[in-house]
């Protein structure tokens, strides 16, 4: 049976029963249904569509072009699609949607927004930072779009063309933006780098300044520490232990546990003002640092020494004229530290077994004198509360305190008093680092965390190509002075420490290259008998060259039967230790010992350093397979003495002598075979040796 015909409209009998238009299309509201579509073709409209007329209100397809054109930066006025109208087939013939049409337009927009990717691409926007340049891209565009192809189309093509591109312009609109805000941020933190590097790398470079206080105490600290840092007692050119890479508690660990007794010093005084564990202990609680987290670095030391002269020496008292300088030294100063004399030419701590004052009561008075003028020039330079309380100098580091270790106390900001008494026409002096990483969002165009990774990786840099500042005891200070977060520093101490392994090895890596130098410049002079020949020897081994030439001059008396127990023994393995065997890396240096000390004479010597080339040479056949073992085996069976010295001998010349004669793989089995005619030759000497022995009268 043949399928009913497939109809659109509805025939007359279909509708026959339908109601009265009045009763029933008053419930259709105007769309894209067949109900709807009905209703129009009988005329009836809902009551609902003639009040959306009466409104004015946009169909849901001219809603969809409204969004497109919005969506493309179109005006309003391009709206193609008359609003209301029939979709089911009838009406005005100029506002119907033609569904091949309509797909048509969608087909080709679809092509058209791969062109429009292509474009976007060879315009090059993806790496333009200039919002203006993306503009002009799409107005061009949008130019082509509705004054050529879109120009007298079907309104059902323009309708499916512009609704498919308009959320392409979109798309392609928010990726440009996103991009546009990757691409500034990349172009900011790449000034950023560039900017922060720089001002890393000429910080860094500076020589430490120092502020008023500092200078003063270079010259008292002198004679306590030699002005080091990490110096602990009787070790003021310390370096081994980095005090200044310690927390405060780690400081007062070393001090307690007694550690220095392991270092030979009789008292656990540290660092750069020789703090013993009393007083440092009573002047961390009196400067309210957090002795957990804040480290004993230079700028804390610093802190420390004002804090316990103002809190103890009433240092304040000295500034302000109470005393005289020499009164103070007297009465106050070389009561602090041991190596200050007085003006009576001695020091507080004289005569008590560990310590001696050293320093010129001149110098020490001379450089009290000296901050006091600074003080009386700029009072500014000592940082006092609102209630005049001295807290610190106005250059200390904010640095967490033991209430708040994230915080720096109210007290430790510099006062507005120093801001306002610059004149309004003062230069701007350069703004540092620190200054720069703080408004870095609105300088640099990066936020500070961004800026101050930066800045730790700029240091790590700079440290890199300057290795020398590794060992730099302020890194932590700079660092702290920055605001660096504890996993940047962390990034800095492995990248210094890395470096300073290299140093280290590097620097144990020369030494020995300059002591095999200097020992085979003796070397070929002692063998020749004279040291005219001997060049440019390192300052460190030039003391060695009178004693040679003492040697060489007044040869000692030596024993021969020694020399030649001397010679029989050097390959004995229990004879000594490494150094005394021939191919061993000490051993030159051995050798050339026991003659410059007489214990062996000349010929020895030479007979010795001869040993050891023949064993160098040979060194490179004992290394083939099979024969180090074999000339062992056969060197055994042989008894200690000279016999088997002798043997040893015999088997480093015969090898030697393979070394310098092969052209090509040794001859192993040959090797053997010398090697066992050389043992019979030792065993026939050894057994005639002990037959004379057993026939010798004195025996029987």
């Amino acid at each position: 049976m043949p399928a009913p015909q497939q109809r659109n409209l509805p025939v007359y009998k279909e509708t026959a029963n339908i109601p009265k238009p009045s009763v029933a299309y008053y419930l259709h509201q105007q769309g894209s249904g067949a109900a709807a579509g009905l209703a129009r073709v009988l005329g009836v409209a809902s009551k609902r569509a003639k009040m959306d007329e009466q409104n004015d209100k946009p169909s849901k397809e001219e809603n969809l072009q409204l969004a497109a054109l919005a969506q493309m930066g179109a005006e309003r006025d391009r709206l193609k699609l008359a609003k209301g109208k029939s979709l089911f087939g009838y009406g005005d013939a100029s506002v119907q949607i033609d569904s091949y049409e309509l797909e048509r337009g969608r087909r080709e927009a679809a092509l058209y927004a791969g062109q429009l990717r292509d474009a976007y691409a060879e315009a090059g926007l993806h790496k333009n930072d200039n919002p203006a340049a993306y503009q002009a891209f799409v107005q061009s565009q949008r130019d082509h779009i509705f004054n050529e192809l879109l120009k007298d189309v079907d309104p059902s093509y323009y309708h499916g063309f512009v609704t498919h591109v308009g959320p392409v312009f979109q798309k392609m609109g928010l990726t440009h933006a996103g991009n546009l805000d990757t691409f500034i941020q990349s172009q900011n933190k790449l000034a950023a780098e560039n900017l922060i590097q720089q001002q890393v790398d000429l910080e860094m470079t500076m020589a430490r300044q120092g502020n008023a206080f500092t200078v003063m105490m270079d010259t008292l600290m002198g004679p306590e520490s030699n002005n080091n840092y990490n110096a602990f007692h009787s070790h003021a050119d310390n370096t081994s232990i980095r005090f200044t890479d310690m927390t405060l508690n780690e400081v007062l660990e070393f001090q307690s546990s007694k550690k220095w007794k392991d270092y030979g010093s009789g008292s656990s005084a540290v660092g750069r003002y020789q703090f013993v564990e009393k007083t440092l202990r009573e002047t961390i609680r009196a400067s309210g640092l957090d002795p957990a987290t804040v480290k004993f670095t230079p700028a804390i030391q610093d802190r420390l020494a004002f804090t316990r002269l103002v809190t103890e020496r009433d240092f304040i008292g000295f500034l302000e004229g109470k005393y005289t300088a020499e009164e103070y030294l007297n009465e106050h100063l070389r009561k602090e530290w041991a190596g200050l004399k007085g003006t009576d030419g001695r020091g507080f701590y004289d005569g008590d077994g560990l310590n001696k004052a050293s320093l010129p009561w001149q110098k020490s008075v001379a450089a009290l004198i000296q901050f006091r003028e600074a003080y009386v020039r700029d009072p500014s330079i000592v940082k006092k509360d609102k209630k005049g309380n001295v807290i610190g100098l106005a250059e200390d580091a904010p640095v967490p305190t033991q209430n708040d270790p994230t915080k720096v106390r109210v007290a430790d900001a510099a006062p507005d008093s120093v801001n306002d008494a610059v004149p309004e026409t003062a230069p701007t002096p350069p703004q540092r680092l620190n200054e720069v990483l703080a408004t870095s969002p609105e300088q640099l165009g990066v936020d500070t965390p961004e800026a101050r990774k930066i800045a730790a990786k700029a240091l790590v840099n700079f440290i890199q190509a300057n290795p020398a500042h590794a060992k730099r005891l302020d890194l932590d200070d700079v660092m702290a002075s920055w605001g660096l977060p504890k996993a940047d520093r962390q990034m800095i101490y492995d990248a210094r420490d890395e470096i300073l392994e290299e140093q280290e090895a590097q620097s144990a890596l020369d030494i020995e290259t300059k002591r095999r130098e200097a020992i085979s410049m003796f070397d070929k002079a002692v063998r020749a008998g004279d040291l005219s020949s001997i060049g440019e020897v390192p300052d460190e081994y030039r003391t060695v060259i009178p004693r040679l030439k003492g040697v060489l001059a007044n040869p000692p008396e030596v024993d021969p039967e020694f020399q030649a127990e001397f010679l029989a023994n050097i390959r004995d393995p229990e004879y000594g230790d490494e150094r005394t065997q021939p191919t061993h890396k000490d051993y030159p240096q051995y050798v050339l010992g026991q003659f410059m000390r007489g214990v062996i004479d000349h010929d020895t010597y030479v007979k010795a350093m001869n040993l050891r080339d023949t064993a160098l040479k040979a060194k490179t056949v004992r290394q083939r397979p099979g024969i180090e073992p074999y000339a062992e085996t056969l060197l055994n069976s042989i008894p200690k003495g000279k016999f088997r010295s002798d043997f040893a001998e015999a088997v480093d010349a015969v090898l030697a002598e393979y070394a310098e004669n092969a052209e090509g793989p040794v001859p192993i089995l040959e090797v053997f075979d010398a090697l066992n005619k050389l043992h019979d030759t030792a065993m026939t000497k050894l057994t005639e040796a002990q037959q004379r022995v057993l026939n010798d009268p004195t025996y029987q």
